[in-house]
């Protein structure tokens, strides 16, 4: 930068212009940098989700262990999809284009499913899990999500069922485990419908309970049946039960904005730039000053 305004100096500019066209140079491209769009990057895993682990066992031929760098490394696909939740079909949670890796490209490198399975199971962080067949898990669309909308999910993983109600898109996945049994996640075993498909009229509804024997001038309102369900297995959800709504399937967590992540270094270059243009004026004057003392 010295010998820039040096050799501008040279040519017969005065050292005050050379600051100034120096300091209107500088901010310029603080400016680019702050504005500049992350649309055009591809999206990568934040630093704090690089420690995460994605085991993939049971009735596979090679168990395996994934981290968001090797899923980014895969063949990646797009999905567009929206997101319903069974207790408020008409509404969509969430929409957009999802991007991750075939949940059949991560069973075939584990080694490939072995004879006898007949069901995926998921499991989240938090504890919350589900099911699919091994039909269903191997279709084309159905994908280990870690991005939206070119933004990192907040959730990390995201299992993207497209035409299958919500409490099947579960999230903060750690683990998937191909069995041999009639495993069922946590809505399927209180009776919601096994499939999960939204096309599946039959979707349970808590029963009318007989409430207790009344005290005389008391009245009991009897609990009420949500009208978008109706019973498909011997399994009932008790009257106390809450619709299936965490974390994990419905409510959609905020995701970590690409943009933002990458306005704050772009906000740390402007700054490291800003205060070298400073130094390099700094130094300029001192020498100016030296110049005219000679």
């Amino acid at each position: 930068m010295t010998h820039v305004i040096f050799m501008v100096h040279q040519k017969g500019i005065s050292m005050k212009r050379s600051f100034i066209l120096t300091s209107i140079t500088m901010l310029s491209l603080c400016l680019i940098l702050t504005s500049f769009s992350p649309a055009i990057f591809s999206v990568r895993a934040s630093s704090s989700d690089s420690i995460w682990q994605l085991s993939l066992n049971g009735l596979v031929n090679n168990p395996s262990t994934f981290t968001l760098t090797d899923l980014e490394a895969m063949s990646q696909t797009t999905v567009s999809a929206e997101l319903y939740c069974v207790d408020f079909p008409s509404t969509v949670v969430t929409a957009g284009t999802w991007v991750g890796v075939k949940l059949s490209t991560l069973l075939d490198e584990a080694g490939g499913i072995q004879p006898g399975a007949i069901k995926v199971a998921f499991h989240a962080k938090d504890g919350y899990s589900t099911d699919l067949t091994i039909e269903v898990a191997k279709s084309d669309n159905i994908i280990l999500a870690y991005a939206k909308d070119n933004s990192s999910l907040s959730e990390v993983l995201r299992l993207v069922v497209p035409g299958h109600w919500g409490y099947k898109w579960i999230a903060q996945v750690v683990n998937i485990e191909v069995v041999n049994y009639n495993f069922t996640g946590k809505w399927e075993t209180l009776g919601y419908s096994d499939s999960g498909n939204i096309s599946d009229p039959s979707r349970p509804q808590i029963p009318y309970i007989q409430p207790p024997v009344p005290i005389p001038s008391t009245t009991y309102p009897s609990p009420s049946a949500s009208p978008k369900q109706t019973p498909t297995s011997s399994i009932i959800p008790p009257a106390s039960s809450s619709p299936p709504v965490s974390n994990s399937t419905f409510q959609e967590p905020p995701v970590q904005s690409k943009n933002q992540s990458f306005q704050n270094i772009s906000m740390l270059v402007a700054i490291v730039v800003a205060a070298s243009m400073i130094v390099v004026v700094i130094i300029a004057i001192v020498a100016s000053r030296k110049k005219k003392n000679n």
